[in-house]
This record gives structure tokens, C-alpha cells and sequence, in this order.
């Protein structure tokens, strides 16, 4: 990834998460237990973007200490409305993402 949003620092164990038939990336940061949600500009999911494209940012969740998020997987089937499940020490969460990001992402063309 050339350039980038660095006010933000992320630690040295990120993953990167999305699908072929999505315009969203999410960015889970293990160390610092933070999920960023970023919307592709130059959307993705258009061929003459599928290599090429911005990240805008959208929103970032961090998550609570006391329930430590262990591991984080997308769900491949949602497409255009993610949903994530987190593992936790207090169990699994399913995150429907639309949910949040609906009132700030601008319907694709």
C-alpha cells in the first residue's frame, strides 16, 4: 500500500480483510485492538479499479479490554453488506456492518 493515513498508527500484527464483491476493506489491528472500516474511491468492485484505488476511511471500532478480541473473520457471502464475527475471551459477536456504516457510505453507482 503506497502512502496512507498516518495519523493513524497501527501495530505490527494487521490484517487485512475483504472480498472480490465488496467496496469495503477492514483493517483489523490485533495489538491494538481496533477494527477500521475504509470504503474504496475508484469503487473495487469496477474492473478498471480492481488494482487501483483510494481508501477513503469510514469509521474504527476499539474494542474494550476486558473482553479481548482474538480473532476477527469476514463473512464471504455479504457482499455490499458486510457482516463480521468477532472471537472474544467472552464469546462470538456477529457484527452486521451496515448497520453502522449506512448513514456515512454513499450508495454505489
Amino acid at each position: 500500500m503506497i502512502g496512507g493515513d498516518d495519523s493513524v498508527k497501527y501495530g505490527s500484527n494487521v490484517r487485512v480483510m475483504t472480498n472480490d464483491n465488496t467496496r469495503y476493506i477492514f483493517l483489523f489491528d490485533e495489538e491494538n485492538q481496533t477494527l477500521t472500516a475504509y470504503d474504496t474511491i475508484g469503487l473495487k468492485t469496477n474492473s478498471a479499479f480492481a488494482q487501483s484505488y483510494d481508501m477513503k476511511y469510514l469509521m474504527r471500532f476499539n474494542f474494550n479490554a476486558a473482553a479481548k478480541v482474538l480473532d476477527v473473520a469476514l463473512d464471504n457471502t455479504t457482499a455490499n453488506a458486510p457482516v463480521i464475527y468477532l472471537l472474544t475471551t467472552a464469546g462470538v459477536h456477529k457484527v452486521t456492518m451496515m448497520d453502522f456504516l449506512e448513514d456515512i457510505v454513499e450508495p454505489s453507482a
